[in-house]
């Protein structure tokens, strides 16, 4: 027995269904389920595209930011470097300038050790003492062996003869009996002052290419 489905109406009445109507009903539900099912496929697959896309943004963003960090922590340990190759270099050419100095003085000084007082050195340290005190007497500071070039040179003048110390290495040294005034030629004091005339000298001619390598 085959009859057409109730179905509840407005007022709790039941009505027949048509078995046409039933079949378009389900139709219809069925096309409606595959239109929500493609729409939320198709919104699914926006999200994940757009999810992929943010992720390979932050990718590239967090590449492009650790490479530079690195580019900066190298770009850091090369001036760090660099900075520490300088002063080394640096301190090496300071070190070669003083041996160099050191050395020129060391020539200087045992040169100095055997040479005897000259005429003119001695007569230049007198006349510069009688331009401070033309009559009052001086005490003369010499290596023995140069005694009798102060003696030609003063003769009956007002003044005393004294061992020059050793470590002056000889020339001569000239003061007053109160020790106010000192005319010092000795040849360590000579050597003192050539040595500073020379420092730029030796700066300009050997060290300037190390100081600017090219």
């Amino acid at each position: 027995m085959t009859g057409k489905p109730l179905t509840k109406g407005l007022g709790g009445r039941k009505y027949a269904v048509d078995g046409w109507d039933m079949g378009r009903m389900l139709k219809f539900i069925q096309q409606e389920a595959e239109q929500k099912a493609q729409e939320i496929k198709i919104k699914a697959n926006e999200d994940y595209r757009l999810k992929v896309s943010e992720l390979a943004v932050r990718s590239v963003q967090k590449i492009n930011r650790e490479k530079e960090e690195e580019m900066h922590k190298i770009h850091m340990e090369r001036i760090i470097a660099e900075g520490k190759l300088r002063a080394k270099a640096s301190l090496g050419i300071a070190k070669q300038k003083e041996h160099t100095i050191n050395k020129i003085q060391s020539t200087a000084i045992e040169r100095c050790k055997s040479h005897a007082l000259t005429v003119q050195l001695a007569k230049e340290t007198i006349q510069k003492y009688r331009f401070i005190f033309s009559e009052k007497k001086m005490v003369v500071h010499v290596k023995e062996q140069d005694r009798r070039v102060v003696e030609e040179l003063l003769k009956d003048e007002n003044y005393k003869i004294e061992a020059l110390h050793e470590s002056m290495l000889g020339g001569i040294v000239i003061r007053d009996e109160e020790r106010t005034v000192l005319v010092n030629n000795s040849y360590l004091e000579r050597i003192r002052l050539a040595i500073q005339k020379i420092q730029p000298v030796v700066q300009r001619v050997v060290f300037t290419k190390l100081d600017n390598p090219k």
